[in-house]
């Protein structure tokens, strides 16, 4: 597979894409056409004035109409309450199920923690910015959204998180997914992301495959093309198998978790998904997976 970075703005479709990312971890992918602008994720509330300068880069004068998010954690929604500020005429788009965790106060409180300890990482400034988050339209699976005539498609993807959702721009056929497809972590391995349900996720999996693409987008890498798309899906079908049965085995053997997560990493964190993917996030990850894996298929 030919992941496309956007290191540089891409044509794609109808549409001009640029990575206007205010700190690596929290990537936002901006679409931009004559019609419509639209920021697909949000990134960190710690990095929302670098992600607002450089969006104002692109746009100049002209205003950012929407954010999709593709689901509830931090890294991914934290900066559109800032943005809301910097732009009034916006209008922020999630899940229902979204929506109701960015309105709880003890969900805002884990995120604050998490933004808090992010910017501390990147040796960053902290300011909070959780008491601005919001939404303004709620999806659910299946709705069409016509923004500015350009029309895409909510698709509901539960596995990462259970809010976990898609965004599928009908008239170019674009795919943007979410983390419950997983990371690309080689040219034929996908690296699992489920959190919530692994079977759900091969559900999900199953059911964002069978849409018709040119263009799908993975969380915080890039895209790829058509005969890649139905490639891509392929292997994050056979590697969240690969996966399921490394852990179901390492158990087995009797090994505790940190010799699984040993075998886990030998097999999916790459030198490559390293450059795109923090081994913090890949550890919180993994330490989840391993139990919800032998309770749910051991």
């Amino acid at each position: 597979m030919n992941l496309i970075t956007l290191s540089e703005p891409r044509a794609v479709g109808s549409f001009t894409v640029y990575d206007v990312t205010g700190v690596h971890g929290g990537e936002c992918f901006l679409f931009v056409n004559g019609d419509v602008t639209i920021l697909i994720d949000s990134g960190f509330g710690f990095s929302s004035e670098k992600l607002y300068k450089n969006i104002r880069q692109v746009l100049g004068q002209r205003s950012l109409d929407y954010i999709l998010l593709t689901h509830s954690h931090f890294d991914h929604c934290l900066g559109s309450g800032y943005l809301a500020q910097m732009y009034p005429d916006l209008k922020i788009i999630c899940s229902s199920y979204a929506g109701k965790i960015l309105a709880k106060e003890s969900a805002r409180t884990v995120m604050r923690r998490l933004d808090m300890a992010a910017a501390e990482a990147a040796n960053e400034n902290y300011t909070d910015f959780t008491h601005l988050l919001h939404a303004d339209i709620y999806v659910e699976d299946g709705d069409l959204l016509d923004l500015n005539d350009t029309l895409i498609r909510a698709v509901s993807l539960p596995g990462h998180t259970k809010c976990s959702t898609g965004f599928y721009f009908e008239k170019d056929k674009i795919f943007h997914g979410c983390e419950t497809m997983g990371i690309l972590c080689s040219d034929r391995t996908v690296m699992p992301s489920f959190l919530v349900g692994y079977n759900m996720t091969c559900e999900s999996i199953k059911k964002a495959a069978a849409y018709d693409m040119n263009y799908y987008f993975i969380p915080h890498q890039g895209f790829i093309l058509h005969d890649d798309c139905r490639e891509f899906f392929e292997c994050s079908r056979n590697s969240h198998i690969a996966g399921r049965d490394l852990i179901i085995s390492c158990h087995k053997k009797g090994m505790n978790t940190n010799q699984i997560i040993e075998e886990f990493e030998k097999a999916f964190f790459t030198d490559f998904i390293k450059k795109t993917y923090p081994k913090s996030s890949f550890l919180e990850n993994i330490n989840i997976q391993i139990p919800l894996i032998i309770k749910e298929c051991g």
